[in-house]
């Protein structure tokens, strides 16, 4: 999980065999390390998803490989985030990724929100996730965040099911998606 922050998706998602490496700063894993430990299937690394270094402690681990970065994208030059892209794809053929994307109407809104917040602006957009391809990466799947697939949705609680079309209004118009990739 790369920029994993204070995510409890191992906890949430492990089936009890997989290997996970949980990705961030090193202030942020120091703070995790407060709540969560390493083990044999589950290692926390400190380091830039930017960076190239944490790319060999992944190799390490046996595969299959699916790779998440969940809000964390947008706050990134497009320059880094395509060639962080690009990394993964080139050296994990047949690898999973999934992240969110913004549109740029979206980064534009958020930019002038963040300047009164006082906080990080979204820098990276992408309107077409297909744009993406062309860094070695295959489009499998691509929906508005309150429209998951029928599978997703069918295990969320009845509520969220409910709910998620409300939201259309709101985030539909942001351009907020999730999406799918296949490395190679």
């Amino acid at each position: 999980e790369l920029g994993t922050g204070l995510n409890t998706r191992f906890e949430r998602t492990d089936n009890g065999t997989a290997h996970w490496i949980d990705l961030d700063l090193p202030d942020t894993i120091e703070l995790r390390r407060r709540f969560f430990a390493d083990t044999g299937r589950r290692q926390m690394l400190a380091a830039s998803l930017l960076d190239e270094d944490w790319l060999p402690a992944v190799e390490q681990r046996p595969g299959p490989y699916f790779f998440v970065a969940d809000g964390v994208l947008a706050y990134l030059r497009e320059e880094d985030v395509t060639g962080m892209l690009a990394r993964i794809a080139g050296r994990f053929p047949g690898a999973m990724i999934a992240f969110d994307t913004v549109t740029r109407a979206s980064t534009g809104q958020e930019l002038k929100m963040a300047a009164k917040r006082d906080v990080a602006p979204w820098q990276w957009a992408c309107d077409d996730p297909r744009s993406l391809e062309r860094l070695g990466l295959r489009l499998i799947e691509s929906v508005p965040v309150t429209r998951p697939p029928a599978g997703l949705r069918a295990e969320l609680p009845a509520r969220y099911r409910y709910l998620l079309p409300l939201g259309d209004p709101i985030f539909g118009k942001r351009g907020l998606s999730l999406n799918l990739f296949q490395a190679g």
